[in-house]
């Protein structure tokens, strides 16, 4: 057993509080799970579990062991991984994310395009919040992101802008506003609004552009009248299916709205700086050289980008 799957039998014993269970996760019998404990506290020269009836948990030491431990672990696989991508081996495999409302409209049909090219494409997309896309951009769990701008210093960040993000508000067809004159946030606020967390300097634009009327700050914040989606099929059910507005890239409801399942609604002339574009990026990082694979989707990304442009 090498030190790698000492640390993880030490994060798995941890997670599951039971030798037994940690060693039919790790294919090991439940004395090789004791012997790898023993061994570590020796190491330590404390002790790492208390054990009980209740089964295996750690003391305050041993907390701070097997957090080091899974921190550790995931640097060695995401080097594992990158090693992989970079030298072409199978076992590497690229890793993107983007913001909910980008990654049917960027990223699938990237990855679409290189499937048609490579048979031996591995690749898995996630979505995540502004700040989950940038720390796992940091923590190498991510080669690249799609969104809007992150927060905060980004001297350590490559961003390019391939788009613009064109929020509009919608409902759902037959909705009381779907067929009338373009309405104004205080007719809107009425309703539930559905929208995805985005960065805080978006956010603080939105809310600069409101019309200035105290009358309207409890329509806007009112308790359960907001909430927040992880993706894109979230928000278009709640709308489809209640009298909620949708607030959302327009690119990324056009299908449903082409369809006839959704309706954009207009907004009054001296409230369009609600909807001014905002800039798309591509987010990498400076010192990190892209694997090929992760060349090659950047590559695709560019020609879709310019073609919509």
């Amino acid at each position: 057993m090498d030190h790698r799957d000492e640390l993880r039998t030490l994060v798995e014993l941890a997670r599951l509080g039971n030798a037994r269970r940690t060693a039919e996760l790790l294919r090991v019998s439940q004395s090789t799970v004791s012997e790898v404990i023993a061994r570590l506290e020796r190491s330590y020269a404390t002790r790492l579990f208390d054990r009980g009836r209740q089964g295996s948990h750690p003391t305050a030491t041993g907390t701070l062991v097997v957090e080091a431990a899974r921190r550790s672990l995931e640097i060695l696989d995401n080097a594992e991984r990158e090693v992989g991508l970079l030298e072409g081996f199978e076992r590497g495999s690229l890793s993107v994310a983007g913001h909910p409302f980008l990654i049917e409209s960027y990223l699938t049909p990237a990855i679409a395009a290189l499937l048609h090219e490579s048979a031996n494409l591995h690749c898995r997309v996630r979505s995540a919040s502004p700040a989950a896309l940038l720390e796992g951009l940091r923590g190498r769990q991510l080669e690249l992101f799609i969104g809007l701008e992150p927060d905060g210093p980004c001297g350590d960040i490559a961003i390019e802008r391939i788009g613009t993000y064109t929020p509009v508000p919608f409902c759902r067809a037959g909705h009381p506003l779907s067929a009338v004159p373009p309405q104004g946030i205080k007719v809107l606020g009425k309703y539930p609004l559905i929208t995805t967390e985005s960065p805080l300097w978006y956010s603080r634009r939105i809310e600069a552009g409101m019309p200035v009327d105290p009358a309207l700050a409890g329509e806007l914040v009112e308790r359960g009248r907001r909430v927040e989606v992880a993706d894109l099929a979230a928000m278009e059910s709640l709308v489809a299916t209640t009298d909620s507005l949708g607030f959302a890239n327009r690119e990324s409801v056009r299908k449903s709205v082409d369809a006839g399942m959704l309706v954009i609604l207009g907004v009054p002339e001296e409230e369009r700086v609600l909807l001014e574009p905002a800039p798309i990026v591509l987010v990498t990082m400076k010192d990190r050289p892209l694997p090929p694979s992760a060349n090659a989707l950047v590559k695709q990304i560019r020609s879709i980008a310019a073609r919509r442009r």
